[in-house]
């Protein structure tokens, strides 16, 4: 594997640019001559991405007969995506509807992650509930946080003013210094004020504390690749799935976080991160990783379209319908029923399933 380094953001934020498109590559087998070359793109330096970072350390697109080369693109993931810099990507949700509202063919091929990863909501003293909240910090428009402040203040009836922020890592703060009542971040984000007294968890994702009713885990993080791309490339797409499902499978034993944590600090996409740091952001994402068993189901593709609604993004028109931006026939392909989540009963469950 090589790792590029670029500009990185925020994983969650649909941060959007424009490029011209090419023409896509000759297809290419997995299983003769060379190993076939995937470009990937992602957001930003997350333990949300680790399966990525497991499944090279531990040989497992090796095993695949892949290349992957894992490029830290941030900011210009949709621009690069849509000028075929980037073969797929593992962004935003969001950051796929942005894509579709250009015109542009993607498809979304596998669930690596929820967007609750950004629903702690936090409020300073003296503020015991989110009904409290008069003032609200969040991350910018189109993005999974900001559909959180609004999901939050429309389930509580709250009377809150969001205000949008450009950088999410001041949201903690913010509330610390009693420059706003409350706001949503990570948990990682908001972990120093918790641990001085500074800032009380009011909605708690993965204690499933503070969640009213109607509360959904959206998509957070999927694998989007273009319709053309991916049929081309079909055998090594799929072996790529089979190694990021099995890496998957590693990261959500709790066993392996101190040793995921530590491959995280070989990669220079990490340099910035201590391995104390990213323990403990490895920790507080399992709750988070591949809902559903990362299938996206018909049956939740209304809830999908909702949230993306709530974020700020259109979301009504043929060009977001499920038939138009998800297929999920290389994940059929990839997983057997056996091999994750474990059973097939479960397998095929989750193509009605509900986080």
């Amino acid at each position: 594997m090589k790792v590029q380094l670029g500009l990185g953001v925020a994983l969650l934020a649909a941060l959007v640019g424009a490029a011209c498109g090419s023409e896509a590559p000759a297809p290419q087998s997995s299983t003769s001559g060379q190993p076939v070359h995937i470009n990937v793109g992602i957001g930003g330096p997350d333990p949300i991405f680790s399966p990525l970072f497991i499944a090279d350390q531990k040989g497992w697109f090796k095993q695949q007969h892949l290349d992957v080369n894992i490029a830290l693109t941030g900011a210009e993931t949709i621009p690069n995506f849509i000028a075929d810099q980037v073969d797929i990507a593992v962004y935003s949700l969001n950051a796929a509807q942005t894509i579709a509202s250009r015109g542009i063919g993607v498809s979304v091929i596998y669930g690596a992650g929820g967007a609750a990863a950004s629903a702690f909501v936090g409020g300073r003293r003296g503020i015991n509930s989110i009904t409290d909240c008069k003032t609200f910090s969040t991350y910018q428009k189109g993005s999974a946080v900001y559909a959180y402040a609004n999901m939050y203040r429309s389930l509580y009836k709250a009377n809150y003013t969001v205000a949008p922020l450009t950088q999410l890592t001041v949201i903690g703060s913010q509330i610390a210094t009693g420059q706003v009542d409350c706001g949503n971040s990570t948990y990682v984000a908001f972990s120093p004020f918790l641990a001085s007294g500074q800032i009380k968890l009011l909605a708690d994702p993965e204690a499933k504390i503070g969640l009213p009713s109607g509360w959904v885990n959206a998509l957070g993080s999927v694998v989007i690749g273009k319709p053309d791309y991916l049929k081309a490339h079909r055998s090594a797409i799929v072996g790529f799935l089979k190694a990021y499902t099995q890496a998957e499978n590693f990261m959500l034993d709790r066993a392996n976080v101190d040793q995921i944590a530590i491959m995280l600090t070989h990669s220079p996409i990490f340099a910035a991160s201590t391995p104390a740091s990213l323990q403990l952001a490895v920790q507080h994402s399992l709750f988070n990783m591949a809902p559903c068993g990362a299938y996206v189901s018909e049956a939740t593709w209304p809830d999908q379209l909702a949230f993306l609604a709530q974020s700020g993004q259109v979301s009504s028109g043929t060009q977001y319908s499920y038939s138009k931006m998800v297929d999920m026939s290389f994940y059929d392909a990839a997983v057997d029923g056996q091999s994750f989540p474990g059973t097939k009963q479960q397998y095929a469950q989750h193509r009605s399933c509900r986080t």
